[in-house]
């Protein structure tokens, strides 16, 4: 029974450091997905925001920033992270996303497929 408390508490503890992350926590790494593109800002975001518009399992907002916007899934977790930033010439995408012992809670391979296709 001991084991199993000790377990619980240690299960608890990781999960709730593993929801402090921010968003710019994970601007502190590299992204998971970097690309650029010649396409205008908002045909970018008009992309981007077609492609996940029917993501139910994670739902992804726009929000404006400086130079750009931020998608982030919304909800109680901040899985993912995307900056689309207007560099003048280009525009760039930049992914991060939460993992949690090694895992994510999205398929990655998906959105980055997602992305490279509006690239």
């Amino acid at each position: 029974m001991k084991s199993s408390a000790s377990f619980l508490s240690l299960s608890l503890l990781a999960l709730a450091v593993s929801g402090c992350i921010t968003a710019s926590g994970m601007r502190e790494n590299e992204p998971n997905f970097a690309g650029t593109t010649q396409k205008s800002l908002d045909d970018l975001v008009g992309c981007l925001n077609t492609r996940w518009a029917s993501e139910s399992s994670l739902p992804i907002s726009a929000f404006p920033a400086e130079n750009g916007y931020t998608f982030s899934s919304v909800g109680n977790q901040r899985d993912i992270t995307v900056d689309v930033i207007d560099e003048g010439n280009q525009r760039s995408i930049r992914a991060y996303y939460r993992r949690f012992l090694g895992v994510t809670a999205i398929n990655e391979e998906a959105h980055f497929e997602q992305m490279r296709s509006c690239l």
